[in-house]
């Protein structure tokens, strides 16, 4: 069996969160400015029905891309994939229930109570991973048992249970 080492997942997921934000918040912030009413502090605020976009476009970005692909966008580019603790694919209220505590974990704390929360937890969960019974899966660094070649495992390799090294193509099983 080869070796496993977890500690860049949480790296990975914190490159990955900035990736998302990257593609919400120039939309969020633009739709703000344009349809927003302004303040006695000259802020854009959007309040009451306006709002309602907002939180179409996190639905349909955040819950609806993981039901449907396991992974956001910057899920996928850091090779991470969300899956149920049997690692099944998970359902539209799974998704939705690990991504309706983004507000406190990520954006509320700057992602503080996010990261030690996953650092703190056997399977490096969020709160919203706990509370909708998922994790992340890939991202994890192997050592290949017959060339010691340090490898990087996608969700799909976690879920096969096994990778193939491709510098002596060796089949290893992972732990």
């Amino acid at each position: 069996m080869s070796r496993r080492n977890n500690s860049p997942r949480i790296k990975k997921r914190i490159n990955a969160t900035l990736i998302d934000l990257a593609i919400y918040l120039p939309l969020f912030l633009t739709y703000t400015i344009y349809f927003g009413e302004v303040n006695d502090q000259g802020e854009s605020i959007v309040s009451g029905v306006m709002t309602l976009p907002i939180f179409i476009f996190w639905l349909l970005y955040f819950p609806t891309t993981e039901a449907a692909f396991g992974n956001t966008l910057g899920h996928k580019l850091m090779g991470l994939k969300v899956v149920t603790l049997s690692g099944r694919p998970i359902s539209f209220l799974q998704a939705f229930k690990r991504r309706i505590l983004d507000g406190i974990e990520i954006y509320g704390s700057l992602g503080i109570i996010a990261y030690v929360v996953a650092k703190n937890s056997p399977r490096e969960q969020r709160l919203g991973d706990s509370f909708a019974r998922t994790k992340v899966i890939g991202g994890d660094s192997v050592f290949c048992k017959n060339c010691n070649e340090q490898l990087e495992l996608s969700g799909s390799d976690l879920i096969k249970g096994q990778f193939g090294c491709p510098e002596c193509q060796t089949t290893n099983m992972i732990e």
